[in-house]
């Protein structure tokens, strides 16, 4: 992995809340493992997220189609 790679990862662990001391003395598997680890939890936010996003759509959806009752 090229020294660029490193860095760009270093910035965005540095972003997710790890201190650059610690990062810069990480080895490339810890450091590649943790990335992954973060990536994998920003993906399951997001899906969690669309997944109530369309549960308030589906629920809005059925409160409104329901039949009137008549008098």
């Amino acid at each position: 992995m090229s020294e660029l790679q490193r860095r760009r990862i270093e910035e965005h662990l540095f972003r997710c809340g790890y201190s650059r001391f610690m990062l810069q003395r990480m080895d490339l598997r810890r450091l590649t493992s943790c990335y992954n680890w973060e990536r994998e939890k920003q993906r399951r936010k997001r899906y969690v997220a669309s997944q109530q996003q369309a549960a308030k759509i589906r629920q809005e959806f059925t409160k409104n189609s329901k039949p009137k009752k008549l008098r």
